[in-house]
């Protein structure tokens, strides 16, 4: 009896990870925010480049790549969610 506990935490485990592998990702695209206008005015998103290629890359690195955003607008500039692809 003391068995079936471990045996179900061993077929459990890799059904969960397969399931965050494969239902964990967003279907979703990156749609571009549209501003919206508020009584300090409208932001505007500037950016002096909206992608990067690391070229290739080995799976054991950790790489990381910083993106300058600035607000060219006269409203508060809100991000409120990033979606990596």
């Amino acid at each position: 009896m003391r068995r079936l506990p471990q045996l179900i935490l061993i077929l459990l485990v890799p059904f969960v990870l397969t399931n965050c592998a494969l239902f964990g990702k967003s279907d979703r695209s990156a749609e571009p925010a549209q501003p919206q206008t508020t009584a300090g005015g409208t932001p505007k998103v500037v950016l002096a480049e909206t992608t990067f290629d690391f070229g290739k890359i080995a799976e054991d690195q950790d790489y990381t790549h910083e993106f300058v955003v600035k607000n060219g607008g006269t409203g508060v500039l809100q991000i409120r969610e990033l979606i990596p692809d």
